[in-house]
């Protein structure tokens, strides 16, 4: 408890150490924090899709590790089959402090840029929502005043190039105000996390001792719609199953075999139905283990402020499933 306590600590170093020396410097605040949106709108600039180059993959890595350096960080690319990952270390709170690894990933979805409503999806975009639609607005707005309805468009700009500047400016924020980190900082930059990080547990593996930390931190996520600093402690799993079903060894005419051989879609189909109820619940038997969520722990769950009504509007469906008793 002690050190999850003390990791907890450690893990606000933004929001504690940074808050009250930012209450007496702003001025260098803004002025840290500027730099370093600057350089996220560089940033946007470069193509990042795995699937598609490795070579721009490859770039966005170097880029992002001259960047890191310039703010104090010690950098190094980790091999991958040539997109490599990027290790980097903010190592200035001592031996005896715990050390947290912030995790993000540097490359994005896929992207269509027909679909885009602007002329290309890496030049970043500013816009604002007026009517319900999304205005351009000149991104000069943003040297005089900030408002917080406006957006940045261009593929990548939250998942997941925002964190990973985020972070800079938070370092770039505490040093400017001559504040030392009450932890230890690694990062770890996937270079293929769309794809599903075929390559990540290798590489893990690999540069292990490097990686070790007292916690993860996982720079990857939606924010809380009251665009409140979240800390979330658990994601929902995913279980990965490959299933074949199996039919007539050749084509079959429903005209002739209609009703009679059974279709392995709907096979598949059924199947699939009969691994939740209506409710939404898994039937799987054992699937749920033999450790429920304590009473302790649903009550912080019910907990959480959230707007069911406005996030289901936002979803477009009329309701949820019942067995989970929120989002």
């Amino acid at each position: 408890m002690r050190l999850r306590t003390g990791l907890l600590y450690g893990l606000f170093l933004v929001s504690v150490s940074y808050c009250a020396q930012a209450e007496e410097s702003n001025a260098l605040t803004t002025h840290s924090t500027k730099a370093v949106f600057a350089d996220y709108l560089e940033y946007l600039t470069l193509p990042n899709v795995a699937t598609q180059s490795a070579t721009d993959i490859e770039k966005v890595a170097r880029w992002t590790a001259t960047k890191y350096s310039e703010y104090g960080f010690n950098t190094q690319l980790l091999e991958n089959n040539g997109m490599p990952m990027l290790y980097a270390d903010y190592m200035l709170a001592g031996k005896n402090a715990p050390t947290l690894l912030f995790y993000a990933h540097m490359d994005g979805q896929p992207v269509n840029a027909e679909l885009w409503e602007q002329d290309s999806p890496w030049q970043p975009v500013l816009k604002g929502e007026e009517n319900d639609s999304w205005v351009e607005k000149p991104l000069s707005l943003l040297d005089k005043h900030y408002d917080p309805n406006w957006r940045i468009f261009a593929r990548s700009a939250s998942d997941d190039k925002a964190p990973i500047m985020m972070l800079l400016a938070a370092i770039n924020s505490l040093s400017t105000n001559k504040v030392t980190p009450s932890v230890n900082i690694k990062v770890l930059l996937d270079s293929n996390e769309e794809g599903g990080s075929p390559t990540l547990a290798k590489v893990i593996e690999k540069n292990k001792a490097q990686l070790s930390a007292d916690a993860v931190v996982m720079l990857d996520g939606p924010m809380h719609p009251s665009n409140a600093s979240t800390v979330v402690f658990g994601h929902r799993g995913a279980t990965l199953v490959k299933l074949t079903v199996f039919g007539p060894n050749s084509d079959s005419h429903s005209g002739h075999f209609g009703n009679y051989i059974q279709n392995p879609a709907f096979l598949l189909s059924t199947l699939l139905a009969g691994m939740k109820n209506e409710n939404g619940k898994v039937t799987i038997p054992n699937y749920y283990g033999d450790v429920p969520l304590s009473e302790e722990t649903k009550q912080v769950l019910r907990d959480i402020p959230i707007d069911e009504t406005a996030l289901l509007a936002r979803l477009g469906v009329a309701k949820s499933e019942s067995v989970g008793s929120n989002y």
